[in-house]
């Protein structure tokens, strides 16, 4: 199977492409760094770092979260789209134009939809800092170059969701059977298209294909926002993925080294990662899981998250939690995203 893509790679830093003028006091601390440091980027450190920005949300501590903010803008050269939506609406709370300028340019550079921004009680006051055709501009410069392998995923997930839906369905003994198989011939098929991508490109999640394209209709996530607050995870691979290790696999070794390889470089992000090698290890007749644990009592469990840049259970439990508790008021608009 070949897949012809014509190019190849991700975008160098989106950062890099603002003007310095115009955003010297944030971009001023790359230029202090060596570019050693650029070069040594670990996505995991990264996350570890999104971690105490969320603790930091949680108990309101602005100035602190900004002081995270500018060490993950300075040593990383790509930033997620949620996260640069918590900066946006930190910066807006701070009254600080300047990061309010730069963090609202690249929201629209990374295709966070104008409705969001509209929508959110702290985003829509940035939106006074809009010019329409420097922000147009600045998006098409910044295209994503993997627009073929986000067709691919897109494509093979709408298989993927109307195969599984009918196997869930009401079928009979008979019927149920004859879909199982088919419907693992197609794990196997989407794994392979996959895990080429990997290897030719990377892993196909948010770095290098964007944010998902549903997120545009607010009527298609607007009752998610509402229940679960404002992300912008692409997990359409990671679902896949997890269809496919739901059946015991041979030979999983090179698949976990491209996979943590991927998570080194920030191409996928510690939660997909976990919930993927959580299946394999369910998979491999393992009692327990790795890094998704509940009921189980596991003194590493911490640990082991700790390595790949997931925060404790206890935290977990503390942001699902208030969550929940964002959800009974209603109003997620009126806080700062977790």
């Amino acid at each position: 199977m070949q897949l012809n893509f014509n190019n190849k790679g991700v975008l160098k830093s989106l950062s890099t492409l603002f003007k310095l003028k115009d955003f010297y006091i944030i971009l001023l601390p790359v230029f202090l760094f060596s570019s050693f440091n650029l070069r040594s980027q670990n996505y995991i450190e990264y996350h570890r770092l999104i971690n105490r920005l969320n603790l930091e949300i949680l108990n309101e501590e602005y100035n602190d979260a900004n002081t995270i903010l500018d060490s993950i803008t300075s040593n990383f050269s790509y930033i997620d789209a949620t996260t640069t939506f918590k900066a946006l609406q930190i910066s807006t709370i701070l009254k600080d134009t300047i990061r309010q300028k730069y963090w609202l340019k690249k929201a629209i550079s990374l295709g966070i939809p104008m409705w969001i921004l509209k929508q959110n009680k702290y985003t829509m006051k940035s939106l006074m800092f809009f010019h329409q055709d420097s922000c147009t501009s600045q998006k098409e410069e910044n295209s994503i170059p993997s627009e073929k392998i986000k067709k691919i995923i897109d494509s093979i997930y709408v298989i993927d969701q109307h195969l599984t839906n009918i196997l869930n369905g009401d079928l009979g003994i008979f019927n149920h059977v004859c879909i199982y198989f088919k419907w693992k011939k197609m794990n196997k098929n989407h794994f392979n298209i996959i895990y080429e991508i990997m290897e030719d490109y990377s892993f196909p999640s948010e770095k290098l294909i964007g944010i998902p394209e549903h997120y545009k209709d607010s009527n298609e996530v607007m009752s998610f926002f509402r229940s679960n607050g404002i992300q912008f995870k692409d997990y359409k691979a990671t679902i896949m993925l997890i269809h496919y290790f739901s059946s015991f696999r041979f030979n999983k070794t090179k698949t976990k080294k491209l996979l943590k390889m991927n998570l080194d470089k920030g191409f996928i992000n510690p939660d997909q990662f976990a919930l993927i090698m959580d299946m394999m290890e369910l998979k491999s007749f393992r009692l327990n899981k790795k890094y998704f644990v509940r009921s189980i009592n596991d003194p590493r469990i911490n640990e082991r998250r700790a390595k790949i840049g997931m925060c404790t259970v206890e935290q977990e439990n503390i942001l699902f939690n208030e969550i929940i508790q964002r959800r009974k008021n209603g109003d997620f608009d009126n806080y700062v995203t977790l």
